[in-house]
């Protein structure tokens, strides 16, 4: 019923309901797709989400668990080839969420990105 972005944004918000502090990735993961965003919510409740929502794709659990199924079928080349998909997919909804540099610092200095996860595909 929602764009995609916009079930990203309801989903990280969610997320931001649920705790008092976030600081990273927010992923909902529902039966045939997959939102990804960023967020960061201080303890004195200020969020602050990308303009543009979330990126979607097409990775949700319903979706992926039918697309694995059918990449088996065409054997180890084929998993490989959805393997290689999904990364890309992720690389370039990541690069165009523009994240802000106080995450990618915190990442670096703690050796990645908290991930939050929502959603009934999880």
């Amino acid at each position: 019923m929602l764009p995609k972005e916009e079930e990203g944004r309801v989903g990280a918000m969610g997320v931001a309901s649920s705790l008092a502090e976030v600081k990273g990735l927010v992923m909902d993961l529902g039966g045939g797709s997959m939102q990804l965003t960023w967020m960061i919510k201080t303890r004195d409740g200020q969020v602050v989400l990308p303009d543009r929502g979330a990126v979607s794709m097409p990775f949700g659990a319903a979706a992926l668990t039918r697309r694995l199924a059918e990449a088996r079928r065409g054997g180890q080349k084929a998993v490989k080839a959805l393997g290689d998909e999904i990364k890309s997919s992720v690389t370039e909804a990541y690069a165009s969420l523009d994240v802000p540099d106080e995450l990618e610092r915190k990442a670096r200095t703690e050796g990645g990105f908290a991930l939050y996860l929502s959603g009934g595909g999880f």
